[in-house]
């Protein structure tokens, strides 16, 4: 199973900026199953601030409706392309 990029980005944001410096993080994905992953890998580093939402990054808004920082990647497998 492969990791969820966005949970990744985390993962190497966390290398530069202390991830309890924001108020809360959200990690967006269409996949039910890399929200898993990413629910699994949160809760395994004690990251109590991300919140992993499964859903179209295009319409999600977060819960306050404003955001510090955006950060997204998009992906997209071999089967997809035509």
């Amino acid at each position: 199973m492969n990791e969820s990029i966005a949970q990744e980005n985390v993962a190497m944001m966390a290398e530069y900026i202390g991830l309890e410096k924001f108020k809360a993080i959200y990690v967006v994905d269409l996949c039910h199953s890399l929200c898993e992953v990413a629910k699994k890998k949160a809760k395994a580093k004690g990251w109590k601030n991300v919140h992993v939402v499964e859903g179209d990054a295009c319409t999600f808004q977060p819960p306050a409706g404003d955001a510090t920082l955006v950060t997204f990647s998009y992906s997209l497998s071999s089967k997809w392309v035509q």
